[in-house]
C-alpha cells in the first residue's frame, strides 16, 4: 500500500494529517529519537512533542529510554483493529438513535430497536424512568420464557417497576411460574390474570401511557419500543379487552 493511501486511511479513523506523517514515519523506521525521526519524515522536530502526546493518547506511540537515550516507538499497527472495532462499537450504539429521529422528523412516530442486553435494559430504564407514581403499566407475557432466557434481566426490570410503584396488571399465560405469581400478586405489587390454554407467546409485551414496548423472549435476544398515539391506544384496547374477558381470582 502506497503511503498516501496509509496515511489517507489514518486519517478516516481520526488522526490529523500530522498525526498519521508521524506514526507512519516512526512504524517505517523503528525506535528513533525525536531529531532522527524529524529527520525521516517531514514533521518538524518542534511540533512532534504536542503529535506524540496525542499518538500517547490513542495508544499509538510511546517514549521509551535505550541504552540511555529517549527513542520514540511505534506501537505494532494491530491497534488499529481494536480503534476500528470501538468506532464499530459507537456506530451501532448511534444509528438507532439516529433511525429514530429519521422516523420521528418524518411523521411524529420513533421506533427503537436494541439488540443486546444492555440495550434492553436501558430501553426499560427509559420506559419506567418516564412514568410517575401510579401510572398504569400493562404486560402481556410468558413470565416463564421471560425468566428462562434472561433471569438476570427479568429480575433487574422488575425491581425498576417495584422502585417505582406503578399500577401493574399482568396478563401471563399458564405455567407453573404463572401460577406462582398469580398465588402471590400482592408481595409483587401487581395484578394477575391468566390467560387460557393454549396461548404460546415469543414476546413481552409492556404497555404503558406513551409507550409499547416488544421483547423477544429467545436467542439472539432483541426488543423494539414504539412511541405513536395509535399505536399505543390499539394495544391498550387489545390488552383492556382481554383483560375484561377473563376472571379476577
Amino acid at each position: 500500500m502506497q503511503k498516501k493511501k496509509i496515511i489517507s486511511f489514518l486519517e478516516s479513523i481520526g488522526l490529523s494529517n500530522a498525526e498519521a506523517e508521524l506514526y507512519t514515519a516512526s512504524v517505517t523506521h523503528g525506535p528513533l529519537s525525536v531529531q532522527r525521526l524529524s529527520e525521516n519524515s517531514t514533521i518538524k522536530r518542534t511540533t512532534i512533542y504536542p503529535l506524540l502526546s496525542s499518538l500517547k493518547q490513542r495508544g499509538l506511540m510511546s517514549e521509551e529510554t535505550r541504552n540511555g537515550k529517549k527513542v520514540l516507538v511505534a506501537t505494532h499497527p494491530d491497534i488499529l483493529n481494536q480503534m476500528l472495532a470501538q468506532k464499530f462499537d459507537s456506530i451501532k450504539e448511534v444509528v438507532p438513535e439516529l433511525s429514530h429521529l429519521y422516523t420521528h422528523g418524518r411523521d411524529g412516530e420513533k421506533v427503537y430497536v436494541y439488540n443486546k442486553e444492555s440495550q434492553i435494559l436501558a430501553a426499560y430504564t427509559k420506559l419506567i424512568g418516564s412514568l410517575s407514581y401510579k401510572d398504569e403499566y400493562l404486560v402481556i407475557t410468558d413470565q416463564a420464557k421471560w425468566k428462562e432466557a434472561d433471569e438476570v434481566l427479568f429480575k433487574k426490570v422488575m425491581e425498576l417497576r417495584l422502585k417505582k410503584k406503578l399500577k401493574t396488571r399482568v396478563l401471563m399465560t399458564r405455567t407453573k411460574v404463572s401460577d406462582y405469581f398469580e398465588k402471590y400478586q400482592k408481595n409483587y405489587d401487581m395484578q394477575v390474570r391468566l390467560l387460557p390454554d393454549p396461548t404460546i407467546l415469543e414476546t413481552n409485551i409492556v404497555i404503558t401511557k406513551q409507550h409499547v414496548l416488544m421483547q423477544r423472549l429467545g436467542t439472539p435476544t432483541s426488543a423494539t419500543m414504539i412511541e405513536n398515539v395509535s399505536i399505543v391506544a390499539t394495544h391498550r384496547e387489545i390488552f383492556e379487552l382481554l383483560w375484561n374477558s377473563l376472571e379476577d381470582k
